[in-house]
């Protein structure tokens, strides 16, 4: 558990804490400004800095002879040293702190009589936006769902400037863009972001109502005043891209033996092969093909004789070419050289190929599971052709 003491007035102030019968307790010093041992330039904390610039730490020490500095990063007084030891004048003491390297020092200074008369100062160190040289831009997610009017789906973006010894930049404006969009109303914002003391500039990608192809939408970061870019491709995801069919391996008989039933399914995935819920798939059978023929009853060798084992199993087209269920001039004419051709009636039947449903909704794998049922006498004869149907960002429905 953490509280804040807040001084009201100067003095010396105890604070106890008890629990369950442990107690412990601890002295703090409340003086004015000016009065008590702290740092008092510069007064944010953490401050930022430059790489080789000079920061000057005053202290404010009356009670003390020496004060004692020490940083974490970078050197003191223009030297070598990351610890000195400076005398008190007026009540205060001062050190130059400056650094070659960027990163975050922690700055301290204690009494030198009292050590636990201390106080500490974060200094935030970046090189300066005219070192700038290299972007890099990564983002929180590479696919993003389409956005609704409910619903807005973003990814956070973070472009980090660095110069040429591989230093972070601070204050480098960096210009976020977006190229190859799809129309949707996808955005980035803010447009222009000044990098932090750790070189990074952050921004929002917005997906906007329609996906995208597989390329994505191109984000740019680009440095100001230079040609310095770096860029990612962000997918909108979420909308059908294709379906696929899927068979089983595993054939049922049902209906007193009559029929079979094949497990089938269909797979619906977006553009970045994520699979999609809840997706409606339209589901239709056909018989594109039939076989004229006997199952095997005798071991007739004669060619063309009635259940001959040598005889050819040749497949013709559906007489019904146009698939309308009308038996039109063009068909069963005759002419096809097939023996059912020009009998008066559409080879095969269309129930010949079996029924499936009319639709299926993809689950949380973007599949839907649905069997093909067919007659037992159509199998080995018919030739039939499932078709699944969604609507897709492309071509591939």
């Amino acid at each position: 558990m953490e509280v804040e003491v807040t001084g009201t007035g100067a003095g010396a102030v105890v604070i106890k804490v008890e629990a369950e019968g442990t107690t412990a307790s601890q002295t703090y010093t409340v003086g004015t400004v000016g009065q008590v041992f702290s740092i008092t330039s510069p007064s944010s904390d953490p401050t930022s800095l430059y790489t080789n610039t000079n920061l000057t730490i005053t202290v404010s020490a009356p009670n003390s002879t020496n004060v004692v500095f020490g940083t974490t990063l970078g050197v003191f007084d223009g030297g070598a040293d990351q610890v000195v030891t400076k005398a008190v004048s007026s009540g205060q003491a001062s050190a130059v702190l400056k650094s070659s390297e960027a990163g975050v020092a922690t700055v301290q200074a204690y009494d030198s009589d009292a050590t636990s008369t201390t106080d500490s100062l974060k200094v935030a160190i970046s090189a300066p936006s005219s070192e700038a040289s290299q972007i890099s831009l990564q983002a929180s997610a590479t696919v993003v769902a389409a956005s609704t009017t409910d619903v807005t789906n973003t990814a956070t973006l973070t472009a980090t400037v660095k110069n040429a010894a591989e230093q972070v930049v601070g204050n480098a404006a960096v210009a976020f863009s977006l190229d190859n969009t799809t129309g949707g109303g996808e955005t980035v914002s803010p447009t222009i972001v000044f990098t932090d003391d750790d070189g990074i500039a952050n921004a929002i990608f917005s997906s906007g109502s329609l996906g995208s192809n597989q390329s994505g939408v191109t984000v740019t970061a680009t440095i100001i005043d230079t040609v310095i870019s770096g860029s990612i491709s962000i997918v909108i995801g979420g909308t059908a891209g294709s379906v696929t069919i899927g068979v089983g391996t595993t054939i049922e008989s049902i209906n007193n033996d009559a029929a079979y039933k094949l497990p089938m399914c269909a797979m619906v995935t977006d553009s970045n092969g994520n699979s999609l819920s809840g997706v409606n798939v339209s589901l239709s059978a056909w018989p594109q093909s039939f076989a004229p023929g006997y199952w095997y009853g005798t071991d007739d060798c004669t060619p063309g004789g009635v259940g001959g084992i040598n005889d050819p199993v040749v497949f013709y087209p559906n007489e019904d070419s146009n698939e309308n269920l009308i038996n039109d001039t063009a068909e069963d004419t005759g002419a096809s050289g097939n023996p059912c051709d020009g009998d008066g009636q559409l080879t095969p039947p269309s129930s010949a190929a079996g029924s499936v449903p009319n639709n299926v909704t993809t689950d949380e794998n973007g599949v839907a599971a649905f069997y093909l049922v067919y007659p037992k006498s159509s199998a080995a004869w018919i030739t039939a052709r499932i078709k699944a149907s969604t609507i897709v960002l492309g071509t591939e429905t």
